[in-house]
């Protein structure tokens, strides 16, 4: 009879453990934002082109562009802001706002990307993001997105591993041990 609870609480407690890495997993998603309404622009046009976000701009001569996008987060959003420009940063507005920040200008050699504090500027919403970009050789574009290290970010990874290391503790807890002589149960 024990050897049968124990095997159902097993199943039990490995199914929620399972189920709350999923929930876990899916709240850290909902972290990242999203990315509408992209457009650039090369010095000396006067019309901004849709852009693919995260994709590579043609190059069209100049040495210049602007980049615009609008980027949507929620109420719980990271913190530190990972910002990827192809080649250098110049200039980084949100919502019309100057970031000003000791990293700005920010060249990108060996694509090494520039973190930064952004929570004064974002706010919950829609946010419209411009930059300024040097384009120095091969492709153009950027790429914004939360930090790796952001504790936004940390702490749903943290969260996965302390259920699995409770879970594991519990797997050799002295509750699963049955006798090899299971008949006296």
């Amino acid at each position: 009879m024990r050897y049968m609870y124990v095997l159902l609480h097993t199943v039990i407690i490995t199914a929620l453990l399972f189920g709350s890495v999923q929930l876990i997993d899916a709240f850290s998603k909902t972290l990242s934002p999203s990315m509408t309404d992209s457009t650039y622009m090369w010095d000396g046009q006067t019309d901004p082109k849709p852009y693919v976000y995260s994709q590579t701009i043609p190059i069209e001569g100049t040495k210049y562009f602007e980049l615009s996008m609008t980027m949507d987060v929620g109420r719980i959003r990271p913190l530190l802001w990972r910002i990827n420009p192809d080649d250098c940063l110049e200039e980084l507005w949100i919502n019309d706002v100057s970031v000003q920040h000791p990293g700005i200008p920010y060249c990108e050699i060996n694509n090494n990307n520039i973190v930064i504090y952004l929570e004064p500027y974002i706010q919950t919403g829609p946010n419209q993001i411009r930059m300024r970009i040097q384009h120095l050789s091969w492709g153009a574009g950027a790429w914004i997105g939360a930090a790796d290290n952001d504790p936004m970010l940390l702490l749903p990874k943290l969260a996965i591993a302390l259920l699995i290391l409770l879970y594991g503790l519990w797997q050799f807890s002295d509750f699963k041990r049955i006798p090899k002589n299971k008949s006296s149960y």
